[in-house]
C-alpha cells in the first residue's frame, strides 16, 4: 500500500460524521472496511433547532472511484439538504446530477435518508435501492422495517420507480438504524446471511445499551460472525431519541 492511498484513505474517512449529541438525539457510527478505500458514507446534519437530517449511501464496488463517487454525493447533500422538506426531493434531485454529471463513470449507489422532527415526534424517510432501515419504538418495544421504495440512483432520470417518501411518528427511547448491505449480507463459515433477523436478534438484546455501546457492539458482532472474513464495507449509523 503506498502512502498516497494511505493518506487518501486517512482524509476520506476524516469527514465521516464524529459521535454527535444534543439534548434532542444521540447520533454514533462505526464503519468496517473492507479494504483501504470504499463507497460507503454517511452524512449527519442538524437543520436548527428541532430539525435533523441523517444520510447513508453506498457506491459500486472499492477503492478510490467509489470513494470519489460516494464523497461526491455526500458533497451534493450538505449542498442540498436545507432546500427541502421532503426526502423525496433531494433523493430526486440527487439522481438527477448523477445521471447528468457522471452517468459515463458507469457508476451507481444505493441511497437512504431521514429526516426527524423534534417538535412534531415525527420523521419523514425515503430509500432508492438501500436495504431497510430499522426504528425501533419504546413504547412498543416493537422492531419496523422502513423500505426503500424506488431504485438505485445514477442509471436513469427520471427515476425508474417513482420516490415514494413516509412518515412515522418516534417517541423517546426511540432508535432508528441506518446502514450498509455489507452488515446483512456478511456470511458465517456454513454460508448464511447475518440478515435482518440477526439485526433484529442484536437490536432487541441491546436496546438498553449506550448508543456509541450499541453501534459499536454491532459491528463487533457482525465481524465476529463472519470469523473476521469481512466481504463488503460495512457502516452502521444509529439514531437514539432523547
Amino acid at each position: 500500500m503506498n502512502d498516497d492511498l494511505k493518506l487518501a484513505a486517512r482524509v476520506h474517512y476524516s469527514f465521516l460524521p464524529e459521535h454527535y449529541e444534543d439534548d434532542r438525539l444521540d447520533v454514533a457510527t462505526h464503519l468496517i472496511p473492507k479494504s483501504v478505500l470504499g463507497g460507503d458514507y454517511c452524512s449527519v446534519v442538524p437543520l436548527g433547532e428541532q430539525r435533523f437530517a441523517a444520510c447513508i449511501c453506498d457506491a459500486v464496488g472499492h477503492g478510490v472511484a467509489s470513494a470519489l463517487y460516494a464523497a461526491r454525493i455526500n458533497t451534493f447533500v450538505l449542498t442540498n439538504i436545507l432546500q427541502g422538506h421532503d426526502p423525496c426531493e433531494l433523493i430526486s434531485a440527487l439522481n438527477e446530477f448523477l445521471c447528468c454529471r457522471l452517468v459515463e463513470s458507469g457508476m451507481y449507489a444505493s441511497f437512504f435518508v431521514v429526516l426527524l422532527d423534534t417538535g412534531s415526534m415525527k420523521m419523514q424517510f425515503a430509500g432508492a435501492g438501500h436495504p431497510a432501515a430499522l426504528h425501533l419504538s419504546a413504547e412498543e418495544n416493537r422492531i419496523h422495517w422502513l423500505d426503500s421504495e424506488t431504485t438505485l440512483l445514477g442509471f436513469e432520470h427520471p427515476l425508474a420507480v417513482e420516490c415514494s417518501s413516509q412518515a412515522s411518528p418516534i417517541s423517546s427511547g426511540d432508535r432508528i438504524l441506518l446502514y450498509t448491505d455489507g452488515l446483512t449480507e456478511t456470511r458465517d463459515r456454513r454460508g448464511v446471511e447475518f440478515g435482518h433477523a440477526g439485526v433484529a436478534r442484536y437490536v432487541s438484546a441491546s436496546s438498553q445499551e449506550d448508543n456509541r455501546d450499541f453501534v459499536n457492539g454491532l459491528c463487533s458482532a457482525v465481524h465476529d460472525y463472519s470469523n473476521g472474513a469481512i466481504k463488503d464495507d460495512i457502516l452502521c449509523l444509529s439514531i437514539q431519541v432523547k
